[in-house]
Order: C-alpha cells, then structure tokens, then sequence
C-alpha cells in the first residue's frame, strides 16, 4: 500500500480550524506566498516522511512524519494596538490544538525565527509522530 497521504487531511483540518477560533483571522496556506502582504500567515509544510519500521516481511510498515509551520504576524490596529506578539501566541495555541491535542503529533520545536523585516513576528513550530498505512497516527 505505501505511505498514506496524511498531510492534506491534516492541513485541511488546520486550514479550517485556526482561522474559525481565531480573533485575527490568519491565513493558512501550504506554502508562502510570492508577496507577504496579507497578515497574519500560517504556513504549514510537510517535512519528512521516512519509513520508520516494519516487520521482517515487510508488513505492518510505519512512516516518521514531520510538519513544520510557520507564523508571520504584524500589529494589528482596530480600535486599539494588538502586539504581534499576543497574535502569536494565539497562533501558536491554535497550532498546538490542531497538531498536538487533535492529532497526536509531538511538539519538537517551538522557537522564535528571524524576519528580515523587524516589525513581522515570525514562529517556528516542528511537528512529528509515526504513522502506519491506515492513517492511525501515533506520538513516539
């Protein structure tokens, strides 16, 4: 059967989910756009996806996955100045609610990244777990 294409159902959950509980209403996309412009941005990528496991005839394989996501926010001005960073944190938040307590998937990183452009705050998240050919997902 072959590794299972989890990643477009996660990132379909994702898309869905982070803009629906968030207050600034981010865009999720699956790479960066050509143009940042838009604000605030949630990127999520696939990374690795190698064969962790199998039986001695090969059966029962199981795949390491890896996601990593990114986090682009600026302030944001309504009525009042809301800092990038508590943007942010509510990303990160709704991030760890789809990957984590949804998925399963482990939390490898989660650490500030640089930005060419000092007033965008930007967030790295890392992601992983094993899967197996039925799509069940497992934190190791």
């Amino acid at each position: 059967m072959g590794l299972p294409n989890v990643y477009d159902d996660i990132y379909k959950y994702a898309k869905e989910y982070i803009p629906s509980k968030s207050k600034y209403k981010p865009l999720v996309l699956k790479d960066a756009p050509q143009e940042m412009n838009k604000f605030p941005l949630v990127i999520i990528k696939q990374g690795d996806d190698s064969l962790s496991d199998e039986s001695l005839g090969k059966e029962d394989p199981v795949w390491r996955i890896v996601f990593e996501i990114e986090t682009f926010t600026m302030d944001k001005k309504t009525d009042e100045v809301v800092a990038r960073q508590e943007i942010t944190e509510e990303l990160v938040n709704l991030v760890n609610e789809c990957f984590d307590k949804y998925y399963g998937l482990c939390r490898r990183a989660n650490r500030p990244a640089p930005n060419i452009d000092a007033n965008i705050d930007r967030r790295y998240l890392k992601y992983d777990g094993l899967v197996n050919e039925n799509k069940k997902i497992f934190r190791r």
